[in-house]
């Protein structure tokens, strides 16, 4: 079951790869001034819920639906949502543990400041190392 969980999660990085691409470089073109300073403050709060190992998902979910709505498109949103409902996964799965790519978030800031700078092509760039270790934390399980 891990193997196919696993598996099922590098195809759905595949595709997030694509779309957040996509997503970081508008929200860096598209986002207000006040969604700019939303986005930051939730990538603050998301980095303190990470660094004081409490539960994640809620802080994460809330910065990336950020990003999404300041991209312009909701259809981002809507889709990258689903798509990870379709992969839910329980806490006794190795990858949906709170310990699971805590390696990703620091470079969440980094991605945060190209963003809030209005910096789309580094934007882009500073969304693949976040993946990056997702892929790896990944792998590293199935290996």
């Amino acid at each position: 079951m891990i193997r196919l969980e696993g598996e099922a999660l590098l195809r759905l990085l595949e595709v997030r790869r694509a779309l957040e691409t996509d997503v970081v470089g508008k929200a860096a073109r598209n986002a207000s001034r006040t969604q700019r300073a939303e986005i930051s403050r939730l990538c603050d709060a998301l980095l303190v819920e990470v660094y004081a190992r409490r539960a994640w998902r809620p802080a994460d979910a809330a910065f990336h639906g950020a990003i999404y709505e300041a991209s312009g498109n909701p259809m981002f949103g809507q889709i990258l949502s689903r798509l990870d409902h379709a992969l839910e996964r329980s806490t006794e799965s190795p990858f949906g543990s709170d310990e699971f790519g805590l390696e990703a978030f620091p470079p969440h800031r980094v991605l945060t400041d190209a963003i809030v700078a209005e910096e789309p092509v580094a934007a882009c760039a500073h969304i693949h190392p976040i993946l990056d270790f997702v892929d790896r934390a990944v792998r590293n399980i199935l290996s």
